[in-house]
């Protein structure tokens, strides 16, 4: 059995992969193999779990599974919770991360992606969040998830607990939350944490419904984080934030991709844009 596991489902050194199985956890005993395979893995530093579906029993298992692995680094779970009802999401979560704020992990990336859990998903995975097993965050990937702005509000307030709580030692590099429905309200909250972080190299928040307002809001954020590569705002309206825009572009040396596909900045805006990003020798 053990050997079984060791060569179908190590895709990569120290990443034990469960992607795309099509498991219905509903129970402990659907689970039953893939706790086994987290419990006999040597040095797990990856576990993913992306293309499966599982409950609150099923993800209790499994947390006490990832109890015994303290050097776990890398949670890939996106697309998990396929046909669950948004209500079930939050205490999932809750059950498959609660060991790891006492075990003493240090977790480096969170991919939630693809999980419809709308914006009371994030109270599933908000105190995880603030705990010191994020201390060590550098990669959150919560695209497509329905956060809406009440969403965002709640993960701009767990961000900066969660920078609070780690003394400022809270280096976030890349945040993703595309498709999220967002909006103003949302981007601006986000923003505040983004300023009080500092240390974003890569911002992708595409398609999230946000106008002038909310665009303000991170263009300020933006500069606070000197260090951005990547800005990705496709498809939101833009319009009269693109000068804003243009003055922070101008604050990032460092800046290689900017993306404002189908994001309204009219003819005014594309000008000052342009002017912006003439000095810049690694735009690509």
């Amino acid at each position: 059995m053990t050997d079984n596991l060791s060569k179908s489902l190590k895709s990569t050194e120290h990443e034990l992969s469960w992607a795309h199985r099509g498991l219905k956890g509903n129970s402990a005993d659907d689970v039953k193999e893939l706790c086994d395979a987290i419990e006999q893995y040597d040095q797990l530093i990856a576990l993913r779990l992306e293309g499966n579906t599982i409950n609150e029993e099923a993800a209790t298992a499994i947390g006490k599974a990832l109890e015994k692995h303290h050097e776990i680094q890398r949670l890939i779970w996106n697309d998990l919770f396929t046909t669950r009802l948004k209500t079930e999401v939050p205490p999932s979560l809750i059950k498959l991360t609660q060991g790891l704020i006492t075990n003493g992990a240090h977790i480096v990336e969170i991919n939630l992606s693809d999980n419809a859990f709308g914006p009371i998903g994030v109270k599933g995975f908000e105190t995880f969040l603030c705990s010191s097993a994020c201390f060590t965050l550098e990669e959150l990937r919560l695209n497509n998830c329905g956060m809406g702005s009440e969403g965002g509000k709640l993960l701009a307030e767990a961000l900066i607990t969660c920078h609070k709580n780690s003394q400022g030692k809270f280096a976030l590099k890349q945040f993703i939350a595309g498709r999220n429905r967002l909006e103003n309200e949302g981007a601006q909250a986000l923003a505040k944490a983004f300023e009080i972080i500092g240390t974003l190299e890569v911002i992708r928040m595409p398609q999230n419904g946000m106008r002038p307002p909310g665009i303000e809001a991170l263009t300020n954020a933006f500069i606070k984080n000197e260090n951005l590569r990547l800005i990705d705002l496709n498809d939101n309206s833009i319009t009269l934030a693109a000068s804003k825009l243009a003055l922070s572009i101008e604050k990032l040396p460092k800046l290689e991709i900017l993306n404002l596909e189908s994001s309204r900045i009219r003819t005014k805006g594309a000008i000052a844009i342009a002017r912006a990003i003439v000095s810049h020798k690694n735009l690509q």
